[in-house]
């Protein structure tokens, strides 16, 4: 977003993306070679996450973002791919409708709510300090 009007700035973005998405998720991924049912909802998370960012690029009038594009290109077919792997191998039953969907909706949910109440807590510091 941007930084007069939103929450995040550059370096802020960065930083997230840098733990969350490139440090966190990959180390989070090596897990499934120990036990594949706890990761079970990542690959439903990235394809929930891609929807947020296209929610989230329509609010913010701004459609292509680096997170939209990240999100669509890669995340989305990753995530497709996998459940399918997972569903043809009987590791999962239904790829559409299962504890794991409700767990990664839950969790995209949390951070979208997160999300706005940091908005809503820097636009009220940037009010105070204007």
């Amino acid at each position: 977003l941007d930084p007069e009007n939103g929450m995040l700035d550059n370096d802020a973005a960065f930083w997230i993306n840098i733990i969350a998405v490139w440090t966190l998720i990959p180390l989070f991924s090596l897990w499934a070679v120990f036990d594949i049912h706890q990761v079970i909802t990542l690959p439903y998370f990235f394809i929930f996450q891609a929807i947020l960012h296209l929610i989230l690029g329509i609010v913010g009038k701004q459609l292509i973002h680096p997170g939209f594009i990240s999100a669509w290109l890669i995340h989305v077919p990753w995530g497709v791919w996998t459940i399918y792997l997972l569903t043809e191998n009987g590791v999962i039953k239904n790829p559409f409708w299962n504890d794991d969907v409700w767990g990664a909706l839950l969790i995209v949910a949390a951070l979208a709510i997160a999300g706005r109440i940091l908005m809503i807590r820097y636009r009220r510091k940037k009010q105070v300090a204007s």
